[in-house]
């Protein structure tokens, strides 16, 4: 998702929660990059996924019963 720009990523290493604060702050205060990250978020969903992901499981279930 950060590759599509639909999410902000801080390393392990870096989080703390000054650093968690700064980044809450860079998106609360930026309606434009919230707007960005949104339709890039939108761009990759799946509107059917969680039927889909329902569907396999029954297969499985069938197939493994």
């Amino acid at each position: 998702m950060s590759d599509a720009g639909a999410a902000a990523v801080v390393e392990d290493a870096e989080l703390d929660g000054d650093r968690l604060a700064e980044e809450i702050d860079r998106l609360a205060g930026n309606p434009a990059l919230r707007g960005r990250m949104g339709a890039a978020a939108r761009s990759l969903a799946v509107p059917d996924a969680a039927a889909r992901v329902a569907e396999l499981v029954g297969e499985h279930a069938r197939r493994s019963s």
